[in-house]
């Protein structure tokens, strides 16, 4: 059974309205204050993400500090993400941490892990192939929720739009760069293009290698490689005689300095 999800902060004392809407008096709530929705955790989005704010000027900033609300959602593994699927969201940023993206058609499926800073609006994202797609938190993560509200706002300030709409275009450009990993490579490249891109996202580097702290199993790394996990399982623990990738005390992943041999050259 699905849980909810929980509130970054504090506890719900008032019930948000059934349609999902929330109250909005213009004033911008500390996170971890209640609104008026009794929503729990809202934020400034620039103090969320302070690179969105980039091509403001200061007192542009300070406005959209005051005007560009979000609410905060701290998803737990096992948690539900079903308000991410809401409409009349503008959308949802991931603040800190990680999630999976499966999407299912008839004949195959596919894995996307969302990171730090990446922009989603999962209710419009499925083509009419697709039969089912689900997201779930990979470790504990913190993401904004920007309501019709906040959207209406963003209008007054177009640098951040234009900063979101960048957010969207990586998603993009990391999948077409995906794509090109699987298309030429055999499968141990395939793998470890495919780790070392996710590394380039939202990794940390550490005595003996770049560790990528997500818990991915070998059925993730070959949704996210559209391969059997046979194949992918067979491919990892030649790597990992290799010297090349291991697994972490938490259960991430080591990308050794031995890996970037194989590496494709880039810009």
């Amino acid at each position: 059974m699905e849980l909810p999800a929980r509130t970054e902060t504090g506890s719900q004392d008032g019930a948000a309205p059934r349609d999902g809407t929330a109250a909005h008096d213009g004033a911008a709530p500390h996170d971890g204050a209640a609104r008026k929705d009794g929503a729990i955790g809202a934020a400034p989005l620039l103090t969320l993400d302070p690179r969105l704010g980039s091509g403001l000027s200061r007192q542009q900033r300070a406005d959209a500090k005051r005007e560009l609300i979000a609410r905060t959602t701290l998803l737990r593994r096992g948690d539900s993400c079903e308000e991410l699927f809401r409409t009349g969201l503008f959308g949802a940023l991931v603040v800190q941490g990680a999630l999976a993206r499966r999407v299912c058609t008839d004949r195959g499926r596919s894995l996307e892990v969302l990171v730090k800073g990446d922009l989603l609006r999962p209710w419009q994202e499925d083509s009419g192939w697709v039969v089912g797609s689900e997201i779930h938190p990979l470790v504990d993560t913190r993401v904004a929720v920007i309501d019709r509200f906040a959207g209406d706002s963003l209008c007054k300030f177009p640098p951040v739009i234009e900063a979101l709409l960048e957010r969207a275009f990586r998603r993009i450009r990391g999948m077409a760069t995906q794509a090109a990993f699987d298309s030429r490579a055999g499968m141990d490249q395939r793998v470890l293009f495919s780790m070392w891109h996710l590394a380039d996202r939202c990794g940390e580097r550490a005595a003996g290698g770049m560790v990528i702290p997500l818990p991915l199993t070998h059925r993730m790394i070959a949704d996210l490689l559209g391969a059997q996990r046979t194949s992918v399982s067979a491919a990892i623990s030649r790597l990992a005689a290799e010297g090349a990738l291991s697994r972490t005390d938490g259960r991430g992943w080591m990308l050794h300095p031995e890996s970037a041999r194989v590496l494709p050259s880039r810009r």
